[in-house]
């Protein structure tokens, strides 16, 4: 028997991502550092996960390739997602006005803060998402590949809970392209001081993740089994997708780690002489 989709993913710990209601700016005239100097992250974009449907879910070789279907598009938005994570984060995805001197290593600034970080990008500014195309091997009705799609599923969720650990731990400058910093992306009021050439380069926020342990529990063909994949897929969607929302809607200062943003990271306009 062949099968349409197989995938070897790791494992991380499960972080949770916070996504709060977008409510406007902050009141208040004067900007605040958060807990330990460390940048605010601003309003975020609300996101509404995608409800789950009451339709009765029948056990047919073409239900098993809707949910085999649904994970692919997963993996495909995963993929691209952690792509873009991985040192392709441009300066349009960072809000202007958000950075913090606490970003920042062996870059100096001057001035006094003033204002908030401004709110979510409207519209927004989407990610490409590479697809890959589609198989064409025929699937068969049983239990084996049943469990094969349950697997692929729980990689799937795997991966979104990937890069929702790695988000949640926050990036660094290793993350964005270089020389995407402008003076732009600086709070309100502060400008570049003493700039250092020498500061060290910090690299992505990537994670190194163990492969998990296989279940050996006993996948039953049945309708019910075969909802329950679909949900498990549908959590990884949603997971996925909220992630996307948060890109696509601008970065701040509060995403990235304490001094991890250096004179690389900075347009070449902005760097000193060598």
């Amino acid at each position: 028997m062949r099968t349409a989709l197989k995938l070897a993913l790791a494992a991380p710990a499960c972080a949770a991502l916070t996504l709060g209601a977008a409510t406007g700016l902050a009141q208040g005239p004067q900007y605040e550092p958060g807990p330990g100097g460390a940048c605010q992250s601003g309003t975020q974009a609300p996101f509404t996960p995608a409800p789950r449907t009451g339709h009765q879910v029948k056990l047919t070789v073409q239900q098993l390739l809707i949910n085999q279907r649904i994970d692919q598009a997963g993996i495909n938005r995963a993929n691209s997602l952690k792509a873009f994570l991985d040192g392709n984060i441009t300066r349009d995805y960072i809000r202007d006005s958000s950075l913090c001197p606490a970003v920042y290593g062996g870059i100096g600034l001057t001035g006094t803060a003033t204002g908030q970080v401004p709110g979510p990008f409207s519209p927004r500014k989407p990610i490409a998402i590479t697809n890959a195309p589609r198989s064409g091997d025929t699937l068969q009705l049983t239990a084996e590949q049943l469990l094969i799609n349950q697997r692929i599923s729980q990689a799937v969720i795997i991966r979104a809970n990937t890069l929702r650990a790695r988000l949640a731990a926050k990036l660094t400058g290793g993350d964005v392209t270089d020389g995407a910093i402008t003076a732009a992306k600086n709070l309100t009021g502060l400008s570049f001081g003493t700039i250092l050439t020498l500061a060290p380069q910090p690299g992505t926020s990537g994670f190194t993740i163990p492969t998990p342990p296989r279940s050996g529990d006993q996948v039953r063909l049945t309708a019910q089994q075969l909802l329950i994949n679909q949900r498990i897929s549908q959590a990884a969607i949603n997971r996925l997708n909220a992630i996307r929302l948060k890109l696509e809607t601008g970065l701040t200062g509060g995403d990235f780690k304490i001094a991890s943003i250096t004179v690389v990271d900075l347009d070449p306009s902005l760097r000193p002489a060598s």
